[in-house]
C-alpha cells in the first residue's frame, strides 16, 4: 500500500488566506442589484399607466355605446340628440331625449377626465357620436381634432362611433 500524505496548500504572502468578499464586490453587486429594482419599479409605473389608459379608453367605448342605445332606442325623437357640449347645459331638449342626454354627460364628466362629447348628424338617420377626453391629465392638451393625429402630442384622445338607424 501506497500512503498518501495530505498537502498543506501553498503558504500565502503575508500569512494569512482571503474569506468572503471584497468590499468592491460587494458594491458592485449592490450596483447591479439596484439598477435591475429600479427597471422593475419603471416597468411597474409603466404598467399602471397604460392599465389606466385603457381603462379610460374602454368607458369611452361604454359610455358611446350607451348612447347609440338610448338613441336606437327613441328613434323618433332620434334628432333630438344632436347635442355639442359647449352648449351644455342651456340646449337640452325636454322629454326622453334631455334625460338620457343629462345622464349620458354626467357619466362622462364622471368617468373620464376633462371629457367633452357630441353628437351629430350628418345625414339623415345617421349620427356620430364622439367623445375626447385628457387621457395624460396634462393642461397644454388642447387640440380637438377626431380622429387625432397626435403629431405634437397635444391631441386629446378620441373615440368615435357611426350609429345608423
Amino acid at each position: 500500500m501506497i500512503a498518501r500524505c495530505a498537502q498543506s496548500p501553498a503558504p500565502i504572502r503575508g500569512g494569512h488566506r482571503q474569506a468572503g468578499f471584497t468590499m468592491i464586490e460587494v458594491l458592485i453587486t449592490v450596483l447591479v442589484l439596484s439598477i435591475g429594482l429600479l427597471g422593475l419599479a419603471a416597468l411597474q409605473a409603466t404598467g399602471l399607466k397604460e392599465s389606466q389608459m385603457a381603462y379610460m379608453r374602454s368607458q369611452a367605448v361604454l359610455l358611446a355605446y350607451d348612447m347609440a342605445d338610448r338613441i336606437r332606442a327613441n328613434p323618433f325623437q332620434a334628432a333630438s340628440y344632436v347635442y355639442d357640449s359647449a352648449n351644455y347645459p342651456n340646449a337640452l331638449p325636454a322629454g326622453v331625449a334631455g334625460t338620457d342626454l343629462t345622464d349620458w354627460i354626467t357619466n362622462e364628466l364622471n368617468l373620464l377626465p376633462d371629457a367633452a362629447g357630441e353628437i351629430t348628424s350628418p345625414s339623415a338617420d345617421n349620427y356620430t357620436i364622439t367623445i375626447r377626453w385628457n387621457e395624460t391629465r396634462d393642461p397644454a392638451v388642447v387640440d380637438t381634432d377626431c380622429p387625432n393625429d397626435d403629431s405634437d402630442g397635444k391631441d386629446l384622445q378620441c373615440y368615435q362611433l357611426e350609429v345608423a338607424l
